[in-house]
């Protein structure tokens, strides 16, 4: 719902496991087998093209690869580490879903290491304040 309300669909979306080697059949954790599966296929019947769980460590090489157009990630740090090791001037717009308002966010963060520097580049911050606008009041 939250991509089709900011107009983007990538073609397949890639949901990321919670725990290590996807829970291992529940030996690390059900998270797997009790949440995520169930939501990746209740997506599916209702026409989403989206696969997984995806291991952790393996989702940002595959979707570099392109085998994914999108990421969805359980937590901040799980997202954010693929996100910097990929490099901060790569575009892209970190989302928080299940907040009051839509919390939206630059995957580099405040930057602050740039800032008063005049090097820092506006592309990021626009495309967060884009995404916001485009998700305001729909109630995601």
């Amino acid at each position: 719902k939250v991509l089709k309300a900011a107009k983007v669909e990538p073609a397949k979306i890639g949901v990321v496991a919670l725990n290590v080697h996807c829970g291992e059949g529940g030996m690390f954790g059900r998270e797997e087998i009790d949440v995520i599966g169930p939501a990746i296929q209740q997506a599916k019947a209702e026409g989403f093209t989206v696969a997984g769980p995806v291991p952790p460590d393996s989702a940002f090489p595959l979707a570099l690869r392109g085998d994914y157009q999108g990421l969805v990630l359980m937590y901040h740090d799980q997202a954010n580490i693929g996100r910097k090791i990929i490099g901060r001037d790569q575009p892209g717009v970190s989302l928080f879903l299940g907040m009051p308002v839509p919390v939206v966010t630059t995957p580099h963060g405040t930057a602050y290491d740039i800032a008063w520097k005049g090097i820092a580049k506006h592309n990021m911050v626009a495309r967060a304040i884009t995404m916001a606008a485009a998700l305001a009041g729909k109630g995601l």
